[in-house]
């Protein structure tokens, strides 16, 4: 078994005594930095910034539905080269929230049969909502079915895959404002011809 003889010991506190009272503040605070930058999950000591930063809020748009659409507000556009039905947007029911756009979609069959839907859809996440469905009597009825679901991209009639891709997103983010929008709607430019 080893001993510290009593001299050796003294020697060793005695030196921490001698040490100036700003050379033992800086040794703490040393170790005290040290431990503040190791990693909790590999062990690692880098130079690690704690940031308690918090995600960002976005605000969901409150629900008003719009006027039921009239025919002059009307504006088709182009789904794909097996499409079964004609699509038209209304131009005077899109909104633009922080994370969301919200429009009028109306669908003809080609015997005529019309479909009348209120709904969204987020860049973000590549999701739609119906909100609301059109009845004959030319009034909206809350639709049964709003929860958030997945755009289908392959499917012959996908116009919210039509829309996100080629008017209302650029990648994961709106693209532009409400006026923006609705002249690439207008005008049929597409996103995908900026994109070169």
């Amino acid at each position: 078994m080893f001993f510290l003889s009593p001299g050796l010991v003294w020697e060793k506190t005695n030196f921490v005594r001698r040490l100036p009272w700003w050379g033992v503040c800086a040794a703490l605070c040393l170790t005290g930095f040290s431990a503040l930058a190791e990693d909790p999950d590999t062990g690692r000591r880098d130079n690690i910034i704690w940031s308690e930063d918090k995600p960002k809020e976005v605000k969901v748009m409150p629900l008003a539905l719009p006027p039921f659409p009239e025919e002059k507000n009307l504006q088709s556009f182009y789904v794909s080269p097996i499409q079964t039905q004609s699509f038209f947007m209304d131009m005077t029911s899109l909104s633009v929230g922080e994370d969301e756009i919200r429009y009028t979609l109306v669908s003809v069959s080609r015997s005529g049969a019309r479909n009348v839907v209120y709904e969204g859809v987020k860049c973000s996440a590549m999701q739609t909502r119906r909100y609301a469905m059109g009845t004959y009597e030319g009034k909206w009825s809350p639709s049964r079915h709003d929860e958030w679901k997945e755009i289908h991209f392959h499917d012959a009639n996908r116009p919210q895959a039509a829309l996100v891709l080629h008017y209302f997103c650029d990648g994961k983010t709106i693209s532009g404002k409400k006026e923006d929008i609705l002249y690439r709607v207008r005008q049929k430019i597409s996103l995908k011809d900026d994109a070169g």
